[in-house]
């Protein structure tokens, strides 16, 4: 978690998902635990860029949905977190 290696935490997860949901406590806060790394991961991934496709961030976050690459585009930017813009008709 700490070191934003999103493959690794996603393969820990996979790897022990039945142990891991076992836990009632750990079960409801997994989805924030991976949208929270997600974030991270996300706003070190496009820093060096003024423009990359979604499409690019989605694979580096491996292969989730575009429509959840664009939620966590949309949530950074509208809390302050990052300065930019969807260009939705390229």
């Amino acid at each position: 978690f700490h070191s934003n290696d999103i493959q690794a935490f996603e393969k820990i997860l996979r790897e022990n998902q039945g142990r891991i949901m076992e836990d009632e406590f750990v079960r409801e806060h997994v989805e924030e635990l991976l949208r929270t790394i997600r974030r991270q991961v996300l706003c070190r991934l496009i820093q060096p860029y003024t423009r990359i496709s979604l499409q690019a961030i989605a694979k580096e976050l491996n292969d989730i949905p575009v429509p959840d690459v664009e939620s966590l585009l949309v949530g950074l930017i509208l809390d302050g977190k990052l300065d930019g813009e969807i260009d939705q008709l390229e």
